[in-house]
């Protein structure tokens, strides 16, 4: 976490607006109030080619996110 805010002051102090992206909303515990910004269920082809694919597959994509302030960060 004390990495995590050292990166985040660093992004404010050049000006940019650091944000968080994570798959699960308690990975961003402490640094803000994580929003879903992403919640897709769409198919995609097999990983493993070891055979012809014959179908997709289902796979379901969440992404939750946060925008912490470069101060008071994990307050």
């Amino acid at each position: 976490a004390s990495s995590v805010r050292t990166v985040i002051g660093a992004i404010a102090a050049a000006g940019r607006r650091p944000v968080l992206l994570a798959s699960v909303p308690r990975t961003l515990a402490g640094f803000g109030s994580p929003v879903r910004v992403l919640d897709l269920a769409t198919t995609q082809d097999p990983h493993e080619l070891t055979q012809l694919p014959t179908a997709p597959t289902p796979i379901r994509y969440v992404v939750w996110m946060t925008i912490p302030s470069a101060t008071g960060v994990g307050t």
